[in-house]
């Protein structure tokens, strides 16, 4: 082939590369923004492109206005710097291209808080808000900010202003409620992004190498820790021809194949998972192990109905006669007695059964329960506090087992109880937060145990959580009011005798459980009066003024009592199949570094639509809203939390049917509001809502910023006709800045109480806090530990 032949393919090549659109894809941001458009510059001069048409980064974008907004930046106080974006904000500088991003884990929130729907953070500058889809020409782009923390993927989006450092670092973790509207799409979308990597992606690409190269990763792979739950999910129901992440700070490819039915697709993902299909010599086993759970759940299902029955059954019994009873059990024991002889050997000498039914059960020797329930009384027990050495008070302080019983009873098993002390060994990305690990799925309930453990947060809490009291239990905050309910009076003069109603309760001036303690005497008052007063405390430990029950006790005395009463009903409707609209097969998966020395955060892509593939490319290309995701706002838009308790319901999944034939209803009304009237391009409404930055005016690393309401979200709920819940009154952001924020969790707290120092003593994570050595495997810097190199910044 001659020269000039070889020129006229090169041109033509370059010519059907151009037909797409234009995009340069960033990984992490971490407010570099001069070089990144400086690479960019670069970039295209090198390919012999005149420009991009679209920047994505994915995530860690780090929108910091003013000193203000880097004292809530979720990252250690000795790497907090203003960076780049300040300048973009001001003005000083304008974007010289479109640039939209999705949120990561090290970003000013509170900006990003104000937007949660979207919006210009500076002129040419888009954020896509918490979950969003946009049109940018004939592309249809989906995004979901945040990455994956099990423990806080059910919970409402509490953090409001003024944060505490917990909230700080919990703020981005991706809940459920997002993820939930893109799940509700059925229709093709081109890109998708995510700052986290899908979990499982991994293992579609050369993970030999990821794996080789990047040290921990392959373990956490293996345990099912790297990556997004809540991305994969995404990404297998929206099955985009592109997924873009960021998060691990290193490049990687990997291609997924949507078709499980092709048997060709399906021996190339078992060939790439360095996974088998079952062979004939395992399938016994795995049908073994599947009948055992089967037989498992059904027995699990019998005892939970004749439980139930019987409850009932006592219930009616009780109503007919007046008379209460206990359940109906069998109670088995098993004693042996072990004789030692001169060595370490044991020998069980003799073996005595014994059988206690509840017709037969002889109060001297039983035990009252709770629930009405007996367990037999053990020859020894340890004494309470000041409990007489005769054994004389028989109540017990908690469940007594009997060494070597065995129990056959219609009781429900004690349900195991999470250590309120426990720490999750992944931690937060950064190791500034901490909280309770939680299995994943995490439930959408709340136990009341749970409840009452995370609600309770002193301001000041000793290193140990668990100091015992004199008595024998758990010494309180002294700073708290003792608080007791009238249900809990009325059943404790009921036990005396009395009549057990509120008001003879109310006048009770004795307490079963300390005799010191006054009855909590409610202020007669209308209902309307929310201002509560409280009786004096001990006298002998604190002697506290009468004072008003502060905001935050009273979210979390709703957030308790929620527990406690039975929720209403809701029918979950059925299951709808796989959209037919969502045709694409294939996703080509890119995760790109940050912006700095070797480092590979950059790529140029030319990316055709599959939604709009007839549409014409006229440029400059504009962001336009999604009619669809539109509408799908309006239908979950009512299911917004925002503030309130960590321990709050959500609202629960009500389904696919129910979703989907809400959404078309909305659509509806998005084509005659918004449609019609030419709404649906983005205005670039950017406006100022926090002061530019001035580096003459000094702040504390505690100050924080005031909560401000964004015209463009105002604009936005008004354009679909939903509430805009983060517009609150001047009193209310007063009152939030004067109560300060909340408590912290007694987990939290003790954890960052610890000692550190000391060879090992951290897990490292390959450069501490992830800025400077991040993700690269080496020693890390907390503790001097050996990092684990996973670079999760």
């Amino acid at each position: 082939m001659s020269l000039g032949d070889s020129s006229e393919v090169m041109a033509s090549i370059d010519v059907k590369e151009h037909d797409g659109v234009r995009i340069a894809v960033e990984g992490c941001g971490h407010g570099t923004l001069h070089a990144i458009y400086a690479s960019i510059d670069e970039s295209c001069r090198i390919k012999g492109w005149d420009g991009v048409d679209l920047l994505i980064i994915g995530g860690d974008f780090q929108a910091v206005r003013n000193q203000l907004d880097l004292n809530v930046t979720s990252m250690p106080q000795k790497y907090r710097k203003m960076a780049d974006f300040h300048e973009y904000y001001s003005g000083a500088r304008t974007a010289p291209y479109l640039t939209i991003f999705i949120g990561g884990n090290h970003e000013a929130s509170n900006h990003l808080f104000e937007l949660y729907y979207g919006g210009w953070v500076a002129p040419n500058i888009y954020y896509l808000g918490a979950a969003n889809v946009i049109r940018f020409g004939p592309l249809r782009i989906a995004g979901l900010t945040g990455i994956w923390k099990g423990y806080d993927y059910r919970k409402p989006h509490f953090e409001r202003l003024p944060y505490n450092r917990e909230e700080t670092g919990s703020i981005y973790h991706v809940r459920e409620l997002d993820a939930r509207k893109l799940l509700s799409l059925r229709s093709q979308v081109d890109i998708g992004l995510s700052h986290d990597w899908p979990q499982g992606i991994e293992m579609h690409g050369d993970y030999e190498w990821l794996f080789h190269n990047k040290r921990g990763f392959a373990e956490d792979s293996k345990s099912g820790k790297l990556g997004s739950v809540a991305a994969r999910e995404c990404l297998d129901r929206l099955r985009p021809p592109h997924w873009f992440s960021a998060h691990l700070h290193t490049k990687f490819c990997a291609i997924l194949h949507h078709d499980p039915t092709d048997p060709v697709v399906r021996a190339m993902t078992n060939k790439r998972n360095g996974r088998r299909s079952p062979t004939t010599e395992d399938r016994p086993q795995i049908f073994g192990w599947q009948q055992f759970h089967d037989s498992a759940r059904q027995a699990d299902t019998k005892e939970q109905d004749e439980i139930l029955k019987d409850r009932e059954n006592r219930r009616l019994e009780e109503q007919k006669t007046g008379i209460s009873s206990g359940p109906q059990y069998t109670f088995n024991e098993t004693f042996n007695q072990v004789g030692s002889e001169d060595g370490f050997e044991r020998k069980v000498i003799s073996t005595t059964q014994h059988q206690t039914s509840a017709e037969e059960e002889d109060p001297s020797i039983s035990i009252s329960n709770l629930d009405g329930c007996g367990f037999s009384r053990p020859t020894k027990r340890q004494r309470l506090g000041d409990e007489p050495a005769d054994g004389s008070v028989a109540k017990p302080n908690g469940a007594l087992h009997t060494n070597g019983a065995s129990a056959s009873s219609t009781l429900l098993p004690r349900s195991g109880v999470d250590n309120p002390d426990a720490i999750d060994i992944d931690m937060s990305d950064d190791e500034e937060t901490i909280t309770q690990a939680t299995p994943v799925p995490v439930p959408q309930g709340i136990s009341a145990k749970a409840a009452i453990e995370d609600s309770v947060k002193p301001h000041n809490i000793s290193q140990s959580n668990s100091e015992e009291s004199d008595g024998g239990g758990v010494k309180l905050n002294a700073m708290a009011a003792s608080f007791t309910s009238l249900q809990d009076l009325a059943s404790r003069d009921a036990t005396k005798g009395s009549h057990g109603s509120p008001a003879a309760s109310v006048n009770s001036t004795g307490s079963d459980l300390d005799p010191e303690a006054k009855a909590f005497k409610p202020k007669e008052a209308s209902l309307k009066d929310t201002s509560i007063k409280t009786s004096s405390t001990r006298s002998s430990t604190l002697a506290a003024p009468q004072s008003e029950v502060s905001e935050e006790m009273r979210a979390q005395l709703a957030a308790l009592s929620s527990n406690f009463t039975q929720e209403e009903r809701i029918e979950v409707s059925p299951s709808l199949p796989f959209p037919k609209e969502i045709t694409n097969k294939k996703t080509e998966f890119l995760a790109l570094g940050k912006c700095e020395p070797y480092q590979e955060f950059l790529q140029l892509i030319s990316v055709k639509s599959t939604t709009s593939p007839e549409q014409e490319i006229v440029r400059p290309l504009k962001i336009s809203y999604d009619p669809e995701w539109l509408a799908i706002q309006r239908v979950f838009a009512p299911e917004l939390q925002l503030g309130g308790h960590p321990t709050e319901k959500v609202p629960i999944h009500r389904g696919d049917t129910y979703y989907h034939n809400r959404i078309i209803e909305e659509q509806e009304w998005v084509n005659e509001h918004v449609v019609k009237l030419g709404k649906l391009i983005v205005p670039e409404n950017f406006s100022f809502t926090a002061p530019i930055y001035d580096p003459s005016l000094e702040f504390g690393p505690n100050d924080m910023p005031r909560e401000m309401t964004n015209p463009q979200t105002s604009n936005y709920c008004e354009l679909i006709g939903i509430e805009n819940k983060f517009d609150i009154s001047e009193e209310e952001r007063d009152f939030r800045m004067q109560q300060g924020p909340r408590p912290e969790s007694a987990g939290y707290v003790d954890y960052h109480s610890r000692p550190r120092g000391g060879h090992g003593g951290g897990r490292g994570r390959g450069g501490g806090q992830g800025f400077g050595n991040r993700g690269g495997g080496g020693r890390g810097g907390r503790g001097g530990g050996r990092g684990r190199g996973r670079g999760r910044r």
